[in-house]
């Protein structure tokens, strides 16, 4: 079985825990994700919304406006999307999941790296760390990550998954 690690050893900036996602709400056969900009256009981002618990996701549907359908995030669905991002040679990589947010515009996001959530996943913990924060942007309509999450960005390409 795979570790999963990051590139670098430090600790995020964070120590918010919110429970582990079991959900993801898809589009028809999409699952559904935010716009986010990027300062660095060369990044390879995946993104889902991720849910706890059916009172959360029943929120943001109620809140977005179109046809939503709950489905169960699974550890094959991660790892696939893991392995999809970090396939993409000469790019940053990062893949991640934006936890419990209550519609399609909150105005805070707080998202976990889909290592970290495989890995509470395979060890079957009720909660994962807040790792990144998201700000919507009303002018570009869009999420951007916060500026200390920015500069960790531009230094550490990606959360990974290695074989030992």
């Amino acid at each position: 079985m795979p570790i999963l690690q990051t590139k670098d050893d430090r600790m995020p900036k964070t120590t918010d825990l919110i429970d582990t996602p079991r959900y993801l709400l898809k589009s028809g056969n999409q699952a559904i994700f935010p716009t986010i900009n990027f300062e660095n256009p060369d990044t390879n981002c995946v993104c889902v919304y991720g849910f706890s618990d059916k009172p959360i996701y029943d929120k943001f549907i109620e809140h977005a406006g179109q046809l939503l359908t709950p489905y169960p995030l699974v550890k094959g669905y991660l790892t696939n999307q893991i392995a999809e991002v970090s396939s993409d040679g000469g790019r940053a990589h990062l893949a991640i999941v934006i936890l419990d947010a209550a519609g399609p515009k909150d105005p805070i996001l707080s998202a976990a790296s889909m290592a970290t959530v495989l890995l509470a996943e395979q060890e079957k913990t009720k909660q994962v760390q807040t790792e990144f924060r998201l700000a919507f942007d009303l002018k570009m309509n869009a999420y951007h990550f916060d500026k200390d999450d920015t500069q960790l960005l531009q230094t550490m390409p990606n959360y990974i998954v290695s074989n030992p």
